[in-house]
């Protein structure tokens, strides 16, 4: 039984090293950090920034807490010069790194796409026009000309279907806030 106990209390406090955690900064422009939003006074809770889940970390002791007159006892009111420098600042529910990557992508899917459909537009101009002037091509090449042909409709749905995509995406960053030249190249 006495092995159980302290087993039982490291359970119980490491479930508890976690957590998100809320910045804020009052009128006198100290910043404010918590692991609860209730424990944020009423009057910032628009201007709020939420880190991701993150080990709690103790303020350094040459700190000292600022009191906060309206949000009670329990408020932890230092900052740790490193929590804030260590934290990503989350964006919806995503980091800034996450949104960059996945614009990237997209512009990448986009960009790769019309450059096919450029080459193919490209080949079957060529083509036609050779035909126009009686130049007589093998088999091969009259096999890849009836392929783009078929292809380059489909392929331009899909990249109408990519645009609109990204468009929602653009919507979506804007919503969280992320900054304007991520969001556009």
């Amino acid at each position: 039984m006495k092995r159980i106990l302290p087993a039982l209390l490291i359970l119980l406090f490491a479930g508890s090293a976690f957590a998100d955690l809320y910045q804020w900064k009052d009128e006198r422009g100290v910043i404010h950090i918590t692991d609860s939003m209730e424990k944020v006074p009423s009057k910032y809770r628009d201007e709020v920034r939420v880190f991701k889940e993150g080990p709690k970390q103790a303020p350094a002791p040459e700190q000292e807490a600022v009191p906060e007159e309206d949000t009670g006892p329990d408020l932890d009111v230092t900052t740790p010069p490193s929590l804030e420098q260590e934290a990503e600042e989350l964006y919806g529910d995503q980091t800034l790194e996450w949104w960059k990557q996945s614009f990237q992508e997209k512009r990448s899917k986009i960009n790769d796409l019309q450059s096919s459909i450029n080459a193919k537009t490209q080949f079957m101009q060529v083509f036609e026009a050779g035909r126009r002037f009686g130049q007589v091509f093998d088999a091969e090449s009259v096999t890849k000309y009836n392929i783009v042909k078929k292809e380059l409709p489909e392929d331009l749905k899909k990249l109408a279907l990519l645009r609109e995509e990204y468009s929602e995406f653009q919507d979506k960053a804007t919503r969280a806030g992320v900054p304007k030249e991520i969001r556009e190249p």
